[in-house]
């Protein structure tokens, strides 16, 4: 249905980035503006989704009145983003046709459409009814007095957020209104907001708190002050913030302040509270007209109502909604404790995130405008805050038992475009490289009061560490092979002095290898090069930005227009690069996901791909198009990966829960709790799917029911790598085959557990064991100086032979060998590639110089954690920590 908008009575100021008026449009100016693209809009059907793609907000806003004008629905993309849709309005208000590609038709009544994470978790597509975003602005304009030039609003949030929305529609269908919008929102140009709010007479704002936070007390304080302007403040989409508005606001303030509570889903505020002066409690307040609310048995708040339901990726939402919040009755209202989420139980404490830091800021916000608590690694309590608290002050909100291991200060508190603090950029924060040597160790050790000299051989809790102080170091050193020897329980001196590069690293001897054989790799520089050097061992086809660095592995689908290649990164992005025989790669879609991708993509039937971000949220896509299928959430983070047959896609989450997912009928066929958290991919094998927990425990599930057929306890040692399901042509049955850090390899019976076999290697080993043929091989990690070895055992696990690599520099290999073209292929740390005929590994004596190894990155580089994929013999694909895919021939 159309909206009623008169452009003539209206009025339009352009604020730039510093919050300085750059243009005033009046009526006639923006009915011109609005009349011209009536004429652009001409061509497309009445019910298409445009998608607008257009650097300036101005254009983009004037669109949007256009399109509210005549009943088209929209979606807002930023310009450097593919196109969601058949049709999109480019810079310089062009309307392209996107044949063959995108959303076309909605069903009728969509008034917009939003593509977001929203409150609820995964990245969705919300198409919001007109009647559903009505009833808002209906409520709005008659509970905050819209009438004829009654308001200037200012409008500083992204039109990818729907408050956005609110704010444009109560503008447009009010006449006389004055909207004054920064041209670069709030979020990305910090310092407007507070000369926006200060210089100009806005009566009306909504902002989220994290951006009301980012001004200076001294400004809030002018803003709510007795003669000020504001009328009315609207605060949502985090948590109110009471003390920082108890502080800077007077108590002869005509402003009125509210606390809005809603969600995407239903598009967009649902309830609102008034805060008056010197309040201690906010609640949700009452629900807005059409809507209704109700807590379930699990105190979650459910958001109802006729009008109230929006199409979430295609399918309208139920009578009622999951907030995703939890809440409890305080006043006779309900008051919000926090996100199903900002539960969580670490290292056996519960602990409720959200209600932590609103502890710690209670009463302070002169001292601290920010503080949230946040989960590294599935490990790490990590503190933000922007502010003056110490270590103690955070433990004292925690509960007993749980410690804080590392305060991060901030000058400034990261925003994501919708005003809100974005925690994946918290947590990039952490991700700085840090210089581990014996210089930091020692230093961290005495941060701690561990002074030297100390025995060699004590243990860290023999120094007098307790628990949180060794995850204290072990975040301080940031080093993966020490984070796991501390996690181990009980590392000695020794052993961390090895693992950041000590002087006296061991080998042990225990175990006789009757073939061994030392390997010198050559160093001959990085021999890559653009193509234009044909004489060059390896040349670069081609690369695609990542935006942020990649650690997942690429995945290779074949199909008749050519490959496509699906790999995602740390910064959510997932793209699908298409190579055709000769002719140029080119970026087939891209899409983003609600967190970083850590592993592989996997093909899912024959037409679907499925992507794990590291929250636990799984995406099927369609694998041509990129359009979205089904979304699962875990509902805990996820570093596995993704197993696929067929249509089923199996993820083990570090809840300790093995999921099996039905991705053609977009169900979960079964969720069995298994034990410990889920570091390494689930292998599954005919009827048998099996597990194995970082604390080292392996466990068999029927894979069509999810039964557990039986798991055991083991060694209780770290492990993270996947099992092997071990088949011998002498036998009909299968064996799993585990292998923990300490290199202890165990043989079980598949249907029983009952231990067959047992050897130790006495070698660090974090990847899953290959079966060559009768043999299997290990491959272990680099310790201290001394490199990666490559071991082979018989299929009784009976030592054959042992392959010890050496080079100028330590090579270190993590992954799991690929075999290609009767040899296997491993890709150091270091960027060197490293290819062993199987022959060499299976027959006779062992011929160093079939060894063959090529340097594909310099040295000194960032090192590389994305496994390769092979396109053919000849031709790999990988991704880097330089944030880049690449395609390589050798």
């Amino acid at each position: 249905m159309p909206w009623d908008i008169v452009p003539r009575s209206l009025r339009l100021t352009v604020l730039d980035e510093r919050g300085v008026e750059s243009e005033t449009l009046g009526g006639a100016e923006i009915d011109k503006e609005v009349s011209s693209m009536d004429t652009v809009l001409a061509t497309v059907p009445l019910n298409s989704l445009v998608s607008l793609r257009m650097d300036s907000r101005k254009d983009t806003l004037l669109s949007m009145i256009a399109l509210f004008r005549r009943g088209t629905p929209f979606i807002v993309v930023e310009s450097d983003r593919p196109t969601t849709s058949k049709w999109s309005m480019e810079e310089g208000r062009v309307m392209v046709e996107n044949e063959g590609r995108g959303v076309d038709l909605l069903e009728p009544g969509i008034a917009y459409s939003i593509c977001t994470s929203g409150t609820t978790g995964a990245r969705k597509r919300v198409d919001v009814p007109e009647e559903c975003i009505r009833v808002n602005i209906q409520d709005f304009k008659r509970r905050f007095s819209f009438s004829s030039s009654s308001h200037s609003i200012l409008l500083c949030t992204s039109f990818h957020f729907d408050p956005s929305m609110v704010d444009v529609l109560l503008w447009s269908t009010t006449p006389g209104t004055h909207l004054l919008l920064l041209e670069k929102e709030a979020a990305r140009a910090p310092g407007a907001l507070p000369v926006a709010l200060s210089r100009n007479d806005v009566t009306f704002v909504q902002l989220c708190p994290s951006l009301l936070s980012r001004c200076p007390l001294s400004c809030l304080q002018q803003l709510l002050q007795p003669r000020s302007q504001l009328r009315v403040m609207l605060l949502g989409g985090e948590p109110f913030p009471l003390d920082l508005i108890n502080t800077v606001r007077h108590a002869d303030c005509p402003a009125r302040i509210y606390d809005v509570y809603g969600i995407t889903e239903v598009s967009c505020w649902a309830t609102v509270a008034e805060v008056p002066h010197g309040a201690t409690t906010v609640t949700v307040g009452e629900p807005i007209d059409g809507t209704e609310i109700t807590v379930d048995d699990e105190r979650r708040l459910l958001i109802g109502g006729a009008r109230r339901r929006c199409i979430v990726d295609g399918v309208r939402e139920g009578e009622w909604t999951n907030s995703g919040d939890r809440v409890e009755k305080v006043d006779g209202g309900w008051r919000i404790e926090g996100r199903e989420g900002d539960e969580v139980k670490l290292h056996g404490v519960r602990v409720n995130l959200a209600h932590a830091a609103r502890q710690l800021m209670r009463g302070r916000a002169d001292t601290v405008r920010f503080a949230k608590f946040a989960v590294h690694s599935s490990t790490f309590l990590v503190l933000f805050v922007q502010g003056d608290v110490s270590r103690e002050e955070a433990d004292a909100v925690l509960p007993p038992g749980l410690s804080v291991h590392h305060v991060e200060r901030m000058q400034e508190v990261p925003l994501n475009s919708s005003g809100k603090s974005d925690t994946s950029a918290l947590l990039d924060l952490l991700e700085r490289p840090v210089v581990v040597d014996e210089n930091t160790l020692r230093e961290e050790l005495e941060r701690l009061g561990i002074l030297s000299p100390f025995n060699e051989d004590s243990t860290l809790a023999e120094l007098g560490m307790d628990s949180a102080a060794m995850l204290r170091l072990a975040f301080a050193l940031r080093n993966e092979v020490c984070t796991r020897l501390i996690l181990s329980g009980d590392v000695r001196m020794r052993q961390l002095r090895e693992a950041v590069g000590g002087d006296d690293p061991t080998t042990s001897t225990a175990t006789h290898w009757p073939f061994r054989a030392v390997v010198q790799l050559k160093e001959d520089g990085d021999q890559r090069s653009t193509g234009k050097d044909q004489r060059s061992a390896v040349i670069e086809r081609w690369s695609h930005p990542m935006e942020k660095c990649v650690d997942a592995a690429p995945l290779i689908v074949k199909s008749p227009d050519g490959n496509l290649l699906i790999i995602g990164s740390h910064s959510g992005l997932v793209v699908c690069v298409q190579e055709k025989d000769g002719a140029p790669a080119f970026l087939l879609w891209s899409n983003r996901v609600s967190h970083r991708v850590e592993t592989a993509a996997v093909r899912v039937g024959e037409d679907a791909v499925a992507v794990c971000s590291y929250d636990g949220v799984v995406t099927v896509y369609q694998a041509e198009t990129g359009e979205v299928e089904w979304r699962y959430e875990c509902a805990a983070n996820v570093r596995g990966g993704l197993v696929a047959i067929d249509r089923f896609i199996y993820v083990g989450d570090y809840d300790g829960r093995l999921h099996k997912l039905d991705a053609t009928n977009r169900r979960r066929v079964w969720c069995t709790q298994v034990g410990g958290a889920l570091r390494a991919p689930p292998t599954v094998e005919d009827k048998f799917a099996a597990t194995v927990s970082i604390q080292g425990t392996p466990t068999v599930v029927d894979a069509e029911s999810g039964a557990i057929l039986w798991n055991t306890n083991g060694r209780q040692r770290p492990i993270f790598a996947s099992t092997l399901f071990l088949r011998s042509a002498s036998r009909l049955d299968y064996r799993l085959v585990t292998v923990d850090v300490d290199g202890y390899v165990m043989m079980r019976n598949v249907v029983n557990g009952d231990e067959i076999r047992s050897i130790s290697i006495d070698e660090r080993v974090f990847s899953t064991p290959l079966q060559i043929e009768s043999r299997i091989v290990i491959v272990t990690a680099s310790e201290g100086q001394k490199s990666s070895s490559i071991l082979v055992l018989d299929d009784d696990l009976t030592p054959l032979r042992r392959i010890d690599l050496s080079s100028s520099t330590t090579v270190s290999l993590y992954h799991t060998p690929i075999p290609i073209n009767h040899s296997i292929m491993m890709m150091t740390s270091g960027g060197m590639l490293i290819t062993v005929p199987i022959t060499v590994l299976i027959d006779g004596q062992i011929d160093s110089r079939l060894v063959i190894s090529k340097r594909l990155f310099p040295p000194g580089g960032p090192p590389i954690f994305s496994p390769p994929r092979f396109v053919s013999d000849d031709v790999i694909v990988i991704g880097t920590r330089d944030d880049v895919v690449v395609s390589l021939k050798l």
